[in-house]
């Protein structure tokens, strides 16, 4: 693995470990200013609007874990491309556990701080 794969392999741990804690100052450190995040029920373009719909959704979440299943990693550049599969298990505020299945395409955008999501989209498999 290049060090930009390695770069880029951290951003998804980070976006993670975002969602995992809630914590919508690192989830929105993951993202370019002009970021897009689109999937059922979410199509948010820019910083804020990204993450505004992060703290919403979250709020609704008591606990959420994220594993990622494979993923893959195409550089040009200062762009790349991936796709990801991931499970997530969730426990909502009034106790109801679910699960979700699906899959990431994301674009990324090397930038003064690192790697970031140009591009976010879920697609879920169920």
């Amino acid at each position: 693995m290049n060090d930009d794969a390695f770069a880029i392999s951290r951003l998804i741990d980070d976006y993670i470990d975002a969602v995992s804690r809630g914590d919508v100052e690192a989830f929105g450190h993951c993202w370019t200013a002009e970021g897009q995040w689109t999937g059922p029920g979410l199509d948010c373009e820019g910083i804020f609007a990204i993450t505004s719909a992060f703290a919403k959704m979250r709020a609704r979440i008591r606990a959420a874990e994220q594993t990622v299943v494979e993923g893959d990693v195409e550089i040009e550049g200062d762009r790349a491309t991936g796709s990801w599969l991931i499970r997530e298990a969730i426990v909502d505020r009034d106790g109801k556990e679910r699960q979700r299945v699906g899959r990431y395409d994301d674009q990324y955008r090397r930038t003064r701080e690192g790697w970031k999501f140009a591009a976010r989209h879920f697609t879920p498999t169920e």
